[in-house]
């Protein structure tokens, strides 16, 4: 982790400050948090204050923390976003997860091709609510552009074999082969 340098500070700084001290105006601190990140400034630093608020008893701040794990848009917010999506106790702080997943925040569409295998082990899990599975598929076709319901057998299938690319094999003309 680089050192704090005074611009980053001017900006950094603040933000830290309203999201912890001040509860009432932490919301939108999150996501702007979120934002910063993903311009480099301190990412390591701004996800593990996203995963803490992530964690709190309120709902909004929770739901405003997902949000800033969207706007980061690291490979390292994927598995918080996939374990809210399937856990959190408030609707809307999963339906918001997995939107980030799917299509919001500044994830890249390789990024978000690197959920898939979690998203297909959470179609397996019994315990998950009939709400939530229904998330984990809208994400699946939303990502993939594929659509198989809530057949586990078909995703898993379709994902084992999306990405390869037919092999043609390109013979020059005129070429022997012994």
């Amino acid at each position: 982790m680089r050192p704090w340098t005074p611009t980053i500070l001017a900006y950094a700084l603040p933000l830290l400050d309203q999201i912890h001290n001040d509860p009432d105006r932490r919301y939108l601190a999150l996501w702007r948090l979120g934002a910063l990140g993903n311009r480099g400034v301190e990412p390591a630093t701004v996800l593990v204050t996203l995963l803490r608020y992530a964690r709190d008893p309120n709902q909004q701040t929770r739901f405003w923390a997902v949000e800033g794990l969207a706007m980061l848009g690291t490979t390292e917010s994927i598995g918080p976003l996939l374990s809210i999506m399937a856990h959190d106790p408030a609707r809307q702080v999963r339906e918001r997860a997995a939107f980030n997943l799917a299509r919001s925040g500044m994830l890249t569409g390789e990024q978000r091709l690197t959920a898939v295998p979690q998203l297909l082990n959470l179609l397996d899990d019994d315990s998950l609510a009939p709400a939530t599975r229904d998330l984990v598929c809208a994400s699946l076709q939303a990502i993939t552009g594929a659509s198989f319901g809530k057949d586990p057998d078909a995703w898993r299938e379709w994902w084992a074999h999306h990405d390869r690319p037919e092999r043609t094999r390109h013979v020059p003309k005129g070429l022997l082969f012994a």
